[in-house]
């Protein structure tokens, strides 16, 4: 059940996402939950986060909880024109 509403919360979530190469939403460990992505459509990581815990903050309020930020990560390859992101979070019950 729990990768089932997995699944389908991915589908959701990376519909939210603009235009990600790759975007991956999945528990870690201790109820800690990661979502990260990579874009070739923004060219700062600092947008490419908050559209990511825009998206982590939408997870946890359509499970009736409060989110709860632990760590962001976000790189810039100003190169190749790309960056990524990762958000680690938790949901806390209200």
């Amino acid at each position: 059940m729990k990768k089932n509403l997995l699944l389908v919360t991915v589908l959701v979530v990376s519909g939210c996402v603009h235009s990600p190469k790759q975007m991956e939403i999945a528990e870690i460990d201790d109820g800690q939950i990661q979502i990260s992505a990579i874009s070739e459509g923004h060219w700062s990581g600092d947008f490419l986060t908050a559209e990511l815990l825009k998206n982590a903050e939408d997870f946890c309020i359509q499970k009736n909880q409060k989110f709860e930020r632990i760590s962001v990560k976000k790189e810039d390859e100003r190169r190749f024109s790309y960056s990524n992101s990762t958000v680690v979070f938790r949901c806390i019950p209200q």
